[in-house]
């Protein structure tokens, strides 16, 4: 049995899945005005290369510290229909379908928050869905990270994790993915694909004969549909 591993943000969707949820958490005033420009303060951090981009991905599923997980789970579906399903790239929805018509599992793994990779995944209808994810505490969003967090070195530990019980080795997989963050898969898997590449992936790309795919922004009419059923 084969999987393809799609990695979710510039790669399925235009744009950062997680960053789009913390700004529709705070229009729906989930997140207050403090809490917000900390967020900021720390994305400025990172622009001037003072803060780990590993420290934003902990950071933006902290935010929701104190949020009710029901709350968090219809939010992030509402965000997704409202918000991120008319930034899903055609080419992305095909190839799925094209991996699930030759009988491959089909896993995202993203370092974006559980409660706004899944409904991508449910929209796909993946057989998984890989995230980074914050405990909870009696019904709650808290405010310590599950390690290890789904970014470089981690993605791949817990990507491997998941096929480990589904009998499956990565020389058996695809991966589909934008940055060089995710070189640690790229590495491993036997079919590398590096979709709307930035620069430094994509010099990495051509080097290592890589295959690279472009991915264009779809109407949104165009997505209406679930894929069929997995």
């Amino acid at each position: 049995m084969n999987c393809a591993i799609f990695d979710v943000d510039n790669t399925l969707i235009k744009g950062m899945s997680g960053g789009i949820f913390l700004n529709f958490l705070f229009k729906k005033r989930k997140i207050k005005l403090r809490r917000r420009l900390k967020i900021l303060y720390y994305l400025y951090l990172f622009k001037l290369k003072r803060l780990k981009e590993s420290k934003i991905v902990e950071l933006g599923v902290l935010s929701y510290k104190g949020l009710k997980l029901n709350d968090l789970k219809r939010l992030g579906e509402e965000c997704f229909e409202k918000e991120i399903k008319a930034l899903m790239y055609i080419q992305g929805i095909d190839k799925i379908r094209e991996h699930v018509d030759k009988g491959d599992i089909v896993l995202l793994a993203s370092g974006s928050s559980n409660f706004i990779v899944e409904p991508i995944g449910e929209f796909l209808r993946a057989h998984n869905s890989i995230s980074t994810r914050a405990e909870t505490n009696n019904g709650f969003s808290w405010d310590k990270v599950l390690y290890p967090l789904c970014y470089r070195e981690g993605k791949k530990i817990l990507v491997e994790n998941y096929l480990k019980q589904k009998g499956i080795n990565l020389e058996n997989c695809s991966f589909y993915s934008d940055d060089v963050v995710d070189i640690p898969l790229f590495n491993e898997v036997g079919h590398p694909v590096a979709v709307n590449p930035a620069k430094r992936l994509e010099v990495i790309a051509r080097d290592k004969r890589w295959e690279i795919q472009y991915w264009n922004k779809p109407d949104i009419k165009s997505v209406k549909c679930k894929t069929r059923k997995v």
